[in-house]
């Protein structure tokens, strides 16, 4: 039983592991579309100094999609910790579910001990010493 129960909390710390690792990648994604969003403003400052109306137009454009795919990532992690939140939840609640199973299991088998005692003390009580 230990080793189970050992078992099951390996098993929930590397799903954790695994998720909080995943969440720290899309961490270090956002802060690269945070830097190229600020490289590109850098460029479009330059762009804008040189460039005609019609090329700030598809910079602006361009700068809305960064800006835009910078919010969903954040997003995106948002909803990545939550994920993670549930996971966590259900974890701790499949470990009363793991208790209450192996307590009901140790019952049956303490009522199977008492019907057996039962049916080998039933054969004496049936024996007719007198008759």
């Amino acid at each position: 039983m230990p080793v189970s129960v050992l078992t099951h909390h390996i098993l929930q710390l590397l799903c954790v592991s695994v998720l909080l690792s995943y969440t720290l990648l899309q961490v270090v994604i956002f802060y690269r579309l945070v830097i190229c969003e600020e490289v590109l403003n850098l460029l479009f400052v330059a762009a804008e100094n040189t460039c005609s109306l019609s090329v700030k137009i598809g910079l602006d454009r361009l700068q809305l999609l960064v800006i835009v795919i910078s919010h969903l990532t954040e997003l995106t992690l948002h909803s990545h910790d939550q994920g993670v939140n549930i996971l966590r939840h259900l974890l701790d609640s499949l470990d009363i579910v793991a208790v209450l199973l192996i307590d009901l299991l140790f019952e049956l088998f303490n009522e199977l001990l008492l019907v057996r005692d039962d049916l080998g003390a039933g054969g004496f009580l049936r024996f007719d010493v007198l008759g």
